[in-house]
């Protein structure tokens, strides 16, 4: 069983730039969105031809949104709750727990100190610090609680052997690399099959 790791980020000092600020709430703002993108972009055809066939269009489209709403790995912060929803939800309140439900991530990095004895990924989370469940139940924002923190979504186990200091450019993207959205073994396998139906709808117009 994968190692599972909470990766939350302690609160800034001071108040960064406007535009430092701006930067660092858009880059987390959409992380979630990665995970739907690329899981979807990892499996499905690039460049598909138009399709004149209505039928077909609508089959395409069908498609697409099982692709977009197949289950993803969630987790929450406090009580490691695992969670499975569609991948396109993103970050969300758990009924069970009354806890945001953070998408998962593995460190790909065949030296991570957290890989599993069997060779399974470190997985772990990006807890966005102003992330907060309001009265109603549902996500609001707090600006108060925004930091800036250029290890954002990085690995927490390899950072506690990197060091950022004197660590190059190329290997810190090397690390970014690394870091990929969390497929679950029963989505990657329902993916590849949609990605071949998806082909034989692009062949059959041609």
């Amino acid at each position: 069983m994968s190692s599972f790791c909470t990766g939350v980020f302690p609160d800034a000092g001071s108040r960064a730039k406007l535009t430092t600020k701006m930067i660092f709430k858009t880059r987390f703002r959409f992380i979630w969105l990665m995970l739907a993108v690329a899981i979807t972009s990892l499996f499905s055809a690039c460049g598909e031809k138009a399709k004149s066939n209505e039928e077909i269009l609508q089959t395409s489209d069908e498609i697409f949104q099982e692709r977009v709403n197949l289950p993803a790995l969630y987790f929450t912060a406090k009580t490691h709750r695992r969670v499975e929803a569609p991948m396109s939800k993103g970050p969300h309140v758990d009924k069970g727990s009354k806890e945001i439900c953070w998408p998962a991530f593995a460190c790909q990095n065949p030296n991570c100190p957290s890989k599993g004895n069997a060779g399974e990924p470190f997985l772990f989370i990006v807890v966005d610090p102003t992330f907060v469940i309001k009265t109603d139940g549902t996500i609001g924002i707090d600006q108060s609680k925004m930091t800036k923190n250029e290890t954002l979504g990085a690995c927490p186990e390899c950072l506690k052997k990197r060091n950022l200091r004197s660590e190059s450019n190329k290997d810190k993207q090397r690390y970014a690399n690394w870091v990929r959205p969390h497929v679950l073994p029963e989505t990657a396998k329902r993916m590849k099959e949609l990605n071949e139906e998806g082909k034989q709808n692009s062949n059959q117009n041609k």
